[in-house]
């Protein structure tokens, strides 16, 4: 639960830095153009909100485990267990927290070499699939995702991502 306290902390830190960032007040071809600071504050809240879900899934567990416990124990609480390291790494909300730890600090520095269509892609499907959505929904929703994104930066922020190992060709 702390390193979920931990990645909200850090998504609100980013977003009070993207705040120094220049805003939308430009135009392109008589189109408004987001700034640079669009995607960093998107992808903070989109954080945040994640891990929010998270976090509020754990402690309804806990409080859960605890009460059950509590009617075990006829009314009373036993005296608090002390976690061991094997049963913090077992625990589901911790792995998926680490796991996003890990995508995102491996996504800026693998995205050149693999490229965002595939690194896009892995990066949702093991969110959605750890966040137990099942895997052919974990997929599609990726899939969708990806395609999304790439469709609009390509043809609302004018941006290509870069192609890496597989450069698919979008035809819209």
């Amino acid at each position: 639960m702390a390193i979920m306290m931990v990645i909200i902390g850090l998504g609100a830190a980013v977003f009070g830095y993207s705040l120094t960032f220049p805003g939308a007040d430009h135009f392109r071809s008589g189109n408004w153009v987001p700034g640079p600071a669009f995607f960093p504050r998107l992808l903070t809240v989109l954080l945040i909100l994640v891990t929010g879900v998270e976090l509020v899934r754990e402690i309804r567990k806990r409080t859960l485990r605890k009460s059950e416990a509590a009617s075990a124990a006829g009314g009373a609480f036993p005296p608090a267990a002390k976690n061991s390291f094997r049963e913090w790494a077992r625990d589901w909300g911790t792995q998926n927290a680490l796991i996003l730890l890990a995508l995102m600090f491996a996504f800026p520095l693998l995205l050149d070499s693999i490229g965002f269509a595939i690194l896009g892609f892995v990066m949702v499907f093991t969110i959605a699939w750890r966040l137990k959505a099942g895997a052919l929904k974990s997929a599609v929703f990726a899939a969708f995702t990806v395609t999304l994104t790439m469709f609009f930066f390509k043809y609302v922020f004018y941006l290509d991502f870069p192609p890496g190992l597989w450069s698919p060709t979008m035809m819209f």
